[in-house]
């Protein structure tokens, strides 16, 4: 058997093999083999058709092998992974989640978060009021008539629900939600 990584192909690991080794690796930290469980997770990380030994050298040279395996698979999957979306267009000023650098928390600044015009949100239906939050998404308004435009159902821009209390819009307006998703904004009576 080689001792190098170079003929150890990672992309054919599956999940249940990563889990087999792990399992034979936990036991061996416990000073646990069971001869065949670790023959069966070495064959099958390494592409081997070994017949299983007793002696513990084997068992002990095979589960720090599997070690490896699994240091280099990690390596492998993180070199892997996903890259993160690249941010839109137009968020100059901003940090990698499109928050403000500046610390600009109030939502008017553009931030992505907040903006009822952010690319990331659809454009709301005909009739319905995006209203942009002193923090957070912005929220939808959905009127119940047409003669009361400030209470009706609400829910955020990206259509989640939003949680029963009271919302301070970026205009320093109060939304009250209730339980069911209805909402109304508390007009302040100046009079």
């Amino acid at each position: 058997m080689t001792k190098t990584k170079k003929g150890v192909d990672y992309s054919k690991a599956t999940p249940a093999l990563v889990k087999q080794v792990k399992d034979v690796i936990a036991d061996a930290d416990k000073h646990t083999y069971s001869v065949s469980k670790v023959y069966a997770a070495h064959n099958a990380a390494f592409g081997l058709r070994e017949q299983p030994q007793t002696c513990s050298s084997c068992l002990r040279n095979r589960a720090r092998d599997l070690r490896d395996w699994l240091k280099g698979y990690d390596e492998y999957a993180k070199s892997n992974a996903p890259k993160p979306e690249t941010p839109p267009a137009g968020n100059e000023g901003k940090d990698e989640g499109g928050k403000a650098q500046d610390g600009d928390q109030t939502g008017q600044g553009g931030d992505t978060d907040t903006d009822p015009n952010n690319p990331q949100y659809e454009a709301p239906a005909p009739g319905v009021t995006r209203i942009p939050m002193k923090e957070g998404a912005p929220i939808d308004l959905t009127p119940a008539s047409e003669d009361d435009q400030t209470k009706g159902t609400v829910s955020y821009a990206d259509g989640t629900k939003v949680a029963p209390g009271k919302y301070t819009t970026a205009r320093g307006e109060t939304i009250v939600v209730q339980v069911g998703s209805k909402g109304r904004i508390e007009v302040e009576d100046l009079t």
